[in-house]
């Protein structure tokens, strides 16, 4: 015989079922969607504070594991365990209404449901979030912004891409400078290694440029917190980004002095002292791996959750991977068991060996033909 709690889970159920018949029929209508996240809602916090000792009837305790199933997962952020308590009840749901029904669509519907639960979800929690850049910028500036925020995002993954290309040829060249290496094997290698690094040099100086906001040139990080603070609703968003932005890029400008040396005596220009004097300052694969870190971690803070709150899906990789993991790093040179040029230098590294053993062969054969002699 049903108890107390089962009771009051079944009417609250029910009520949240009603509102589903009508959410699953009119999806674009926000009111009715609205409706039924407030009575899906109340069955959660009803479930939050109860125990599976709680309920008497089997179909009660079957719907307290479904939620407890999703609640014991060690889901930090609320939005996500929230998105997926409510697909999860909204499939058995359209599960039950469609039990005795001929329907073939009900992927589609599941589909259609799941998009707009996963977009209502973020939207409702995004507008609890302060720094979010829709709560921040004027509206007309958004478009703008996006743009300035994804071409930096793709300028350090190619820096990242670099990076990972040029330790890997570095470590090449260490192993067979132990070795003996035939230069025209590394004549290619050494040609990227110069355009690699000289990109790299580039890219750090125009991101920890001096912001020209009058002209509107030298983008990089100055400019972009120029732009936010001159498009913001509230004027005091300096305050709310607070002083580690500034430090950040200070440091980033001191960091760089050394590559604006090198920039402007042979890179953008060359500058006749500089071809005369030679350069002195010498930048190494370490300073440039502290510079993608410090723009990656810039980015995430200037970036004002655009790439964060994108999607759930988004979340939940920067939970588990890390904003530069996610954003700025080469997703398909990090899960690749085998890059193009780890392939090319195997086949130098076949071609050594075989030269190599070609020569102790012909040696030998020598030493034999003098033996005979």
């Amino acid at each position: 015989m049903p108890n107390e709690y089962d009771n009051r889970l079944i009417t609250k159920l029910t009520i949240a079922m009603e509102c589903f018949e009508d959410f699953h029929k009119n999806y674009e209508d926000q009111k009715i969607r609205k409706k039924y996240y407030l009575a899906l809602d109340d069955v959660f916090d009803f479930l939050e504070n109860a125990n599976n000792d709680d309920f008497h009837e089997e179909y009660a305790k079957q719907w307290y594991q479904i939620y407890y199933d999703y609640n014991k997962r060690n889901i930090n952020r609320r939005e996500i365990r929230i998105e997926k308590l409510r697909k999860s009840f909204s499939y058995h749901f359209l599960k039950y209404i469609l039990q005795t029904e001929e329907n073939n669509s009900m992927e589609e519907i599941q589909s259609k449901i799941s998009k707009y639960i996963v977009n209502d979800t973020m939207g409702e929690y995004n507008a609890n979030v302060t720094l979010y850049y829709k709560n921040i910028l004027e509206p007309q500036q958004y478009e703008t912004f996006e743009k300035m925020v994804e071409f930096i995002r793709r300028e350090l993954v190619r820096f990242y891409t670099n990076i990972i290309y040029v330790e890997k040829i570095l470590a090449f060249m260490h192993e067979f400078n132990e070795k003996g290496a035939f230069p025209l094997d590394l004549s290619f290698l050494n040609r990227y290694l110069d355009t690699a690094m000289s990109e790299m040099i580039l890219v750090q100086t125009k991101l920890f440029s001096n912001a020209n906001t009058q002209k509107q040139d030298n983008f990089g990080f100055d400019y972009l917190k120029a732009f936010i603070a001159r498009n913001s609703k509230d004027k005091n968003v300096n305050t709310l980004l607070g002083g580690k932005v500034r430090e950040k890029i200070k440091k980033g400008k001191e960091k760089c002095k050394k590559l604006e040396n090198i920039r402007n005596g042979m890179l953008a220009h060359y500058d006749v002292k500089t071809v005369q004097e030679g350069i002195n300052d010498v930048v190494n694969l370490e300073d440039l791996k502290y510079m993608f870190d410090l723009s990656a971690e810039l980015l995430e803070m200037l970036s004002l959750y655009y790439f964060e709150r994108q999607s759930i899906f988004n979340l939940e990789m920067i939970e588990i991977h890390g904003f530069k993991k996610v954003f700025c790093q080469n997703f398909l040179i990090d899960n690749c068991m085998s890059t193009d040029l780890d392939r090319y230098l195997n086949l130098l590294r076949r071609n050594f060996i075989d030269l190599k053993n070609n020569d102790a062969q012909e040696c030998g054969t020598g030493k034999q033909k003098e033996c005979e002699k």
